[in-house]
């Protein structure tokens, strides 16, 4: 069975019937997606079903078009575990370039995004990644959180996501996620590391520090820090 599908030019990951009787259908579908148009570089899970393809033609999981071209993971299930995007794609409004890695929830929900090089969204100089905590957008399309690729100064606040030791301290080691630049969903600056000692709002801050601000700017002390993962 996996010699004829393979030679088949357009395959709906999802079409001819399997020998226990179901269909790759049974198997692949999602509620609320578009099945899977593998085409080639179909891999399979032990039990026969689809674990990796490259896509034929768009197609929907959950609200998120995947293009043409675009590599997919699928899970066990049938569900698009990663999809690395064969082309510039929106992604709620927000451009993402060519071969960004995008994570999906199981319903089918962007969790976070590895760039497949430096880029800049929404005016910020985001990094390149191919591990760890990915960046991430609020469903509005503004930036959620993003590890800056340099210090930057955001909302007039010194920033950075620097994670050496050397310059930053023993201290980073443990700051994870807390290292990246949060967002409010209006866009100002949520939560961010400083690149260097600075005064505030009247407030004494050092290099390190992890800061909290509110929607409309103002330090929060007692916020609770933000992360992932």
């Amino acid at each position: 069975m996996r010699k004829l599908v393979t030679l088949v030019a357009t395959l709906i990951c999802t079409g001819p019937a399997m020998a226990d009787g179901t269909g790759l259908t049974d198997r692949a579908a999602v509620s609320g997606t578009q099945p899977a148009p593998c085409a080639s570089q179909i891999k399979y899970y032990a039990d026969g079903k689809p674990r990796s393809c490259q896509v034929s033609s768009a197609f929907l999981v959950g609200d998120i078009q995947i293009p043409a071209g675009s590599n997919i993971s699928l899970r066990q299930n049938g569900e698009v575990d990663i999809a690395w995007l064969g082309r510039e794609t929106a992604i709620y409004g927000q451009a993402l370039p060519e071969g960004t890695a995008l994570f999906l929830t199981p319903g089918g929900r962007l969790r976070h995004f590895w760039l497949p090089r430096d880029t800049v969204l929404q005016g910020h100089l985001v990094r390149a990644q191919d591990d760890g905590a990915g960046s991430r957008l609020h469903p509005n399309g503004r930036l959620l959180a993003i590890w800056l690729a340099q210090d930057e100064e955001i909302d007039g606040v010194p920033c950075t996501s620097s994670g050496n030791v050397f310059r930053m301290g023993l201290g980073v080691i443990h700051l994870g996620t807390q290292r990246m630049a949060w967002f409010h969903d209006n866009g100002h600056l949520q939560q961010a590391m400083l690149s260097q000692d600075v005064t505030l709002q009247g407030h004494g801050l050092k290099k390190g520090q992890v800061i909290s601000l509110t929607p409309d700017g103002k330090i929060d002390l007692n916020a609770k820090k933000l992360s992932e993962w």
